[in-house]
């Protein structure tokens, strides 16, 4: 069992991965609003491409915390995880560790007999299916363009893809804004808030014992 300290250097990793999705999405909301942002581009194919990169860190910032979640276990099968970086082959490994890794938004709710937690909301967030096929997708929009495809012109072949971007920010946020992560001992957990009162604001995770909150609806 890990010390006290071992789990706070956990929950503090998996926050700080987190913290950094946070600025990315935050940020990527902001460009496609039209905001000033410390960028400046007037153009469909650039906007594209910054946006591309915040969405592909993002997704390799989900599957790096899964890592931190699952520290011990995965470096007993990856020895360089630390360098690992292709979110698609770390979500490869951790499920061989741990099947059920893949974060799952939860929803907290008060009426008349006080708060309840909702682990399974109705709500359009990012699929593991959903999240590999846009790591792939980002893959795509960060090589240029080559002049002999029919398609060449940024008009025909990103003219919806600013659409599909705020589409995909938009499931990253359901996804992370109230989440859990099943550890692999499928005893604990790590919940998360991505906005908490106790950190100013900042991501907090929190150690839960997963059969405490199992039957809450």
């Amino acid at each position: 069992m890990n010390s006290t300290a071992e789990i706070k250097k956990q929950l503090d990793q998996y926050a700080w991965c987190m913290h950094s999705i946070k600025l990315r999405i935050d940020f990527l909301g902001q460009l496609l609003a039209g905001k000033k942002v410390g960028v400046s581009t007037n153009h469909l194919l650039p906007d594209v491409e910054v946006s591309a990169v915040q969405l592909r860190k993002s997704l390799e910032l989900i599957a790096m915390a899964s890592i931190t979640a699952n520290e011990t276990e995965y470096k007993a099968v990856h020895d360089a995880f630390k360098k690992q970086w292709n979110a698609k082959y770390i979500v490869r490994d951790i499920e061989r560790i741990n099947p059920d890794f893949y974060p799952k938004p939860f929803v907290q709710k008060d009426d008349e007999n006080g708060r309840k937690v909702d682990l399974d909301p109705e709500t359009d967030y990012l699929t593991k299916k959903k999240f590999i096929k846009l790591y792939e997708w980002c893959g795509g929009r960060l090589h240029a363009l080559n002049p002999y495809r029919q398609d060449r012109d940024e008009g025909i072949k990103y003219k919806n893809d600013l659409h599909y971007i705020e589409q995909a920010r938009q499931q990253i946020v359901q996804l992370l804004n109230q989440h859990r992560a099943v550890l692999s001992n499928d005893r604990t957990e790590i919940w998360c808030l991505m906005e908490s009162s106790g950190r100013n604001g900042k991501p907090q995770a929190f150690l839960m014992t997963k059969h405490k909150f199992s039957n809450q609806t």
